[in-house]
C-alpha cells in the first residue's frame, strides 16, 4: 500500500489525461519554428493539421503577438486563424517526448509544402 502511494506522488497527468513521472517531466524536449502564413487555409487543412498534431505526445502551441493557442483543438485554432493575414508570421512550438519530429511535420502543414496525392476527389 505504501508503494501504491508513493508512485502516485511521483505521476501526475499531462494535457491528454495520460501519467507522465517526474524523469520524463525532466526530459521534455522543446523545439520551435517561426512559420510564415503565405496563404489562408481552408477549414479542411485546419482539420487534418489538429488531426496531424493529435498523433503526438508533445503539446503543440501556436503563438503571435503574445497570445497562444492548443493546436490540438480545431476551435481554438479556427478562431486563431481567423485574425491571421496573408504574411504574417506565427511561432509554432512543441514541448514533448516527439518535439522534432512534431515541429518537422506541423511546419509542411502549415507551410503547404507537405507531400500532395495527385488528383482530385469528387463525389457523384
Amino acid at each position: 500500500m505504501f508503494m501504491a502511494a508513493s508512485s502516485e506522488v511521483n505521476r501526475n497527468h499531462n494535457n491528454n489525461g495520460t501519467d507522465i513521472t517526474r524523469e520524463e517531466r525532466k526530459m521534455k524536449k522543446i523545439e520551435s519554428q517561426n512559420i510564415t502564413i503565405s496563404n489562408e487555409f481552408t477549414i479542411n487543412q485546419l482539420t487534418s493539421f489538429v488531426k496531424k498534431a493529435k498523433t503526438f505526445k508533445s503539446n503543440i502551441l501556436i503563438y503571435k503577438n503574445g497570445q497562444h493557442i492548443d493546436g490540438k483543438k480545431l476551435t481554438n485554432l479556427i478562431s486563431f486563424y481567423l485574425t491571421i493575414k496573408s504574411q504574417n508570421s506565427v511561432l509554432l512550438v512543441a514541448e514533448g517526448s516527439d518535439a522534432k519530429e512534431a515541429i518537422n511535420s506541423l511546419t509542411e502543414k502549415l507551410e503547404g509544402t507537405e507531400a500532395k496525392v495527385p488528383g482530385n476527389l469528387t463525389f457523384s
